[in-house]
């Protein structure tokens, strides 16, 4: 659909050119040929002498004749068209001289590239011979023929609105500008319901209030999508993206239909004709992203835990996946795939999370596999590491002195998220940890339900906190850089005994681990050992 509009946009932009008394024969014929197919629109680059890939100019086409004529044309509210010369000299002079076409593709450009150019950029070089190279000329502007044009453009729009958002505000102003960001998307959302009531509007007709209906019913989705790219957490992504593409068939499926329908349908016969659009569009081609499921705030029943964790800890697939963690990272991110148990455990201490972790550390093997992770700041109330007072506190490693309690995460490397990104990303070394005794918090999802405590939107746990010192009995391992394991034979060795299933003579139990905080200030602990 927006590639439609654009289309539209190019068409009605290109005839008010030709009918505004001051489009030039050549631009007139020019014209003529686009709408008859034998030109087709080119993608803008501007060029830098100092960068060694152009940037991407949004919202503007070239129409280019093969004599050399051509036509700049801007969408996106400022339209114009500027037409270029075929003549060498004068071609030259429109661009080197023209402040107003030059304004236009700045303005079209991502912004921290705009901060980067200096005047000169927008003049011609020539080329340059020495003994050893070859500098060929230097064009200001490029030109593409692509297959698919408007396509391009919306790519290049979304890519320039979130780096113009990302180079625009700072940390702190992020949370503001998401919310700014889902408040437009609740007026567009609002508005799309307005424009297909009879009468609430101003719109001339029912058709052009469907189509605006439909327009902004996308537009309130693609902020969804928008919220997912820009956030600096990866932690809701891949929600906001299902959010996103799901809301847009949700809003725009029912409208639709009523359209071709030629009547305003019934909010319920809409919603059913968006479950069943949405149904064939996930069965045809599969790639809709799931959303994080999501787990309710709700205490389970201690004993259906236990038993839950017993099955989740114990099994030969467990033995046989420890047994394999020299094959690889992926295989001990199986591993913690397979094992992890994230639960509700009390509105004091929120999202608990149970199994194998990962944690990134410049200390070498011999050192953590003596000493463990130790907490750098001693921990008092469960608050201060269990995310809910919305600082993620976790000290990244043993140096980090603002950590408050030991960060880890259940990722290799995931997103641009792991405890690689601490560890062998910095050329240090990641550490696998047997936690399946320990009580860690989930971070992100602690932050979203204390912040939003009736949303239903999942969160992966890309990092998880602990209160407590990781002793060196769990830290079962290590990869280098380069991906090669390195084991701590002894904890290695106790974590497979750990994770056998029991037989009949006994064997260990998993529980819900117990809190680390003291009695005194655990005034709602959840559990304690059977």
């Amino acid at each position: 659909m927006w590639k439609l509009a654009k289309e539209y946009e190019l068409n009605t932009t290109l005839e008010s050119h030709e009918n505004s008394g001051t489009a030039s024969p050549e631009g007139i014929n020019l014209v003529n040929k686009f709408r008859a197919g034998k030109i087709r629109p080119q993608s803008i680059y501007l060029n830098n002498p100092r960068e060694n890939t152009p940037a991407k100019v949004s919202n503007a086409v070239y129409l280019g004749d093969p004599d050399g004529f051509g036509l700049f044309v801007f969408l996106g509210g400022d339209t114009a068209v500027f037409e270029l010369p075929a003549v060498g000299t004068q071609r030259q002079d429109v661009i080197e001289s023209n402040e107003q076409l030059q304004g236009k593709l700045l303005d079209r450009i991502p912004l921290y590239e705009k901060l980067s150019r200096v005047d000169s950029d927008f003049k011609f070089g020539k080329p340059e011979f020495s003994i050893f190279n070859f500098y060929p000329r230097y064009a200001p502007v490029l030109f593409d023929t692509t297959d698919d044009a408007m396509g391009e453009l919306y790519k290049r729009q979304l890519v320039q609105v979130l780096s113009d958002i990302d180079t625009l505000v700072s940390t702190d102003e992020e949370r503001f500008t998401d919310g700014l960001v889902a408040a437009i998307g609740k007026l567009m959302t609002a508005m799309s319901i307005v424009t297909i009531v009879p009468g609430a509007t101003v719109l001339a007709t029912k058709g052009a209030r469907m189509a605006a209906s439909f327009l902004f019913g996308a537009s309130a989705s693609s902020t969804e999508l928008i919220r997912g790219e820009m956030s600096d957490d990866p932690k809701a992504a891949a929600g906001f993206r299902a959010n996103a593409y799901r809301g847009f068939i949700m809003e725009c499926a029912g409208p639709l239909a009523g359209r071709l329908l030629g009547r305003v349908i019934a909010k319920s016969v809409a919603t059913r004709i968006a479950r069943a659009v949405f149904n064939r569009i996930t069965s045809m081609i599969h790639k809709l992203p799931k959303p994080v499921k999501w787990i309710a705030p709700v205490v389970k029943n201690p004993l259906a835990l236990t038993a839950k964790l017993e099955l989740k800890f114990k099994s030969h697939r467990t033995v046989s996946q420890l047994q394999k963690l020299n094959r690889g990272p992926e295989f001990a991110q199986t591993l913690i795939k397979d094992t992890k148990v994230v639960y509700f455990s009390g509105p004091t201490e929120g999202y608990v999370y149970q199994g194998f972790v990962m944690r990134g550390d410049m200390r070498p093997p011999q050192e953590v596999f003596g000493q463990g992770f130790k907490l750098r700041t001693p921990i008092t109330d469960v608050n201060q590491v269990n995310g809910m007072r919305g600082g993620f506190g976790g000290g990244k490693n043993a140096l980090d002195m603002d950590g408050m309690g030991i960060s880890t995460s259940p990722y290799y490397k995931h997103s641009g998220a792991g405890a690689y990104q601490y560890g062998g990303g910095r050329g240090g070394y990641t550490y696998v940890v047997d936690a399946r005794q320990m009580r860690g918090y989930h971070l992100y999802a602690n932050d979203h339900w204390k912040k939003y405590p009736t949303s239903k939107l999942g969160m992966r746990p890309y990092e998880v906190n602990y209160g407590q010192d990781i002793p060196a009995s769990a830290v079962i391992g290590c990869y280098d850089k380069q991906g090669k394991f390195i084991p701590n034979p002894t904890s290695l060795k106790n974590s497979i005994e750990a994770s056998k299933p029991v037989q009949l003579d006994g064997g260990i139990l998993y529980r819900p681990a117990k809190s680390f905080i003291p009695s005194a200030n655990a005034t709602t602990a959840s559990f304690r050992p059977l």
